[in-house]
């Protein structure tokens, strides 16, 4: 780390994350958390969707194949989702840097509405198993 003249330090590795690198990662685990959201709904809730909007095939039964991975894909899904939105708190608190670049209300809202659809589909995953009796009627 190099010191200037006037006493404060620059250099690389010095333990702070600008907001545009926090930006990515929260932009990064969106992503991922609603990659993760409809890996946990494959085997229930997707072929569902699929054939309600009239995409079929025999090739969908595969799909009833990642049922036992449900609980590992709920898990996986939800806990991006919280690193999510922690991410999204901490870029939140420091929205400004040094630079100037401040992060814009477009990426955030983005964000945001990634990350609560993804919410939004773990839950309907969680609460299919008890939603199917009263949308059928049985």
């Amino acid at each position: 780390m190099d010191r200037t003249g006037d006493g404060s330090s620059i250099g690389i590795g010095d333990g702070a994350s600008s907001p545009r690198s926090s930006e990515g990662r929260t932009g990064l685990l969106a992503a991922a958390s609603v990659l993760g959201s409809v890996l946990a709904s494959a085997c229930c809730i997707m072929p569902l969707a699929l054939f309600s909007v009239g995409i079929s095939g025999a090739w969908m039964a595969n799909l009833t194949a990642l049922a036992p991975y449900k609980p590992l894909f709920v898990l996986l899904a939800g806990g991006l989702i919280l690193a999510g939105f922690i991410s999204m708190r901490r870029r939140r608190r420091r929205s400004c840097d040094i630079n100037g670049y401040c992060a814009s209300d477009l990426s955030m809202r983005i964000t945001t509405g990634a990350l609560c659809f993804s919410t939004l589909v773990v839950i309907a995953v969680l609460l299919w198993p008890y939603l199917v009796p009263m949308l059928v009627g049985g």
